[in-house]
């Protein structure tokens, strides 16, 4: 999948589920607070859920036509169909609370439907793709430190250069409607958090070349490759063959690098999200939208301090395997076509 598509398709469902929140905020907003926040929550849910199981469904790395595919596949798509009947029955309050505004539940659950429907199907399709195209690509050799840094650099750009246009359409605004009570800070805290939300996503598309790689590394047989993430992830004693110690090997190296991406990333993200709501608190919410606000911005900074001390963890194991075992990778897979 080329990199401008993972652009285009991410920065498509962030302005629909943009377009989605202003939308309950202004069809709402001299409603009772609990119901924009249901609204847009549900729509969001709607609209997120789909897009994430399309991603989930691309990056496995198991053939999907197998029994055992088959036997995670359907369970995955019941419990992301299970996510979206959450949102609908949400939305269905707001339907009976503000019957006026009808039109914006229905054009939200027809939306969630085209999504999911489109992102299954989509996902689906790019995973064979992609698999059969691993099969003819060499394993992946882990990238040098020079490499790296080029990557670690990008993503810097990218949260340079989107900070400062984000700080600049907000002062532009500011002029253009003639706000005078909004201080600075409130300027650099938008941008910023426009910068750490547009890093976040440039750690997922600098590594994306990885992917084919890494389904080159683990085959296609779900069972060993249950077996290789029990034995690297978990240090269990799982008997592997040679082969399977091999292509450990591989994974593990490419893991190696592929995790602090993941935990840069998911550092960003929540920052980018908690950024926002100290903006909203800055900016003064409106009482009946306080609670909510400061839980946020307390429930965050909780929620990563949970997930960022598993994605180290498993950072390191991964390193530790890797550099234990890097004698069982073959010259060929360090010198394949394509590798840094």
């Amino acid at each position: 999948m080329k990199l401008r598509w993972v652009f285009l398709i991410g920065l498509g469902f962030c302005l629909v589920a943009g377009a989605i929140g202003f939308g309950a905020a202004a069809l709402f907003q001299d409603r009772n607070p609990w119901i924009p926040i249901l609204a847009g929550l549900c729509a969001m849910l709607l609209i997120f859920v789909p897009a994430v199981a399309g991603i989930m469904i691309t990056n496995l790395t198991f053939d999907l036509e197998s029994s055992d595919g088959q036997r995670i596949l359907r369970p995955f798509i019941s419990v992301v169909v299970g996510f979206q009947l959450l949102g609908i029955v949400g939305l269905v309050f707001v339907a009976v609370a503000v019957p006026e505004s009808i039109a914006f539940p229905i054009g939200a659950v027809v939306l969630s439907i085209v999504f999911l429907l489109g992102s299954i199907r989509f996902g689906t399709r790019l995973q064979r793709r992609i698999v059969a195209e691993s099969e003819v690509q060499g394993a992946w050799s882990p990238w040098s430190p020079s490499v790296v840094r080029n990557k670690a650099v990008r993503v810097l750009v990218v949260f340079l250069i989107a900070s400062v246009i984000g700080i600049g359409a907000f002062v532009g605004l500011g002029f253009a409607f003639g706000d005078e009570t909004t201080s600075p800070l409130s300027f650099a805290v938008f941008g910023l958090s426009l910068g750490f939300l547009a890093a976040s996503v440039a750690c997922i598309v600098v590594v994306w070349p990885l992917m084919k790689n890494l389904r080159h590394a683990l085959g296609k047989d779900y069972a060993a490759q249950k077996a290789i993430g029990r034995v690297v992830l978990r240090n269990k004693k799982d008997e592997l063959s040679d082969d399977g110690r091999r292509r450990a090997a591989v994974w593990a190296a490419i893991m190696s690098v592929y995790f602090p991406f993941q935990t840069a990333q998911i550092a960003l993200l929540f920052t980018a999200l908690w950024l926002q709501q100290v903006w909203n608190l800055s900016s003064g919410p409106a009482d009946e939208y306080l609670p909510f606000t400061i839980g946020m911005a307390v429930g965050i900074p909780v929620l990563l301090a949970v997930l960022l001390p598993f994605s180290i963890r498993q950072s390191r194991r991964v390193k530790r395997y890797a550099a234990a075992h890097a004698g069982l990778v073959d010259v060929a897979d360090e010198k394949a076509p394509g590798t840094a």
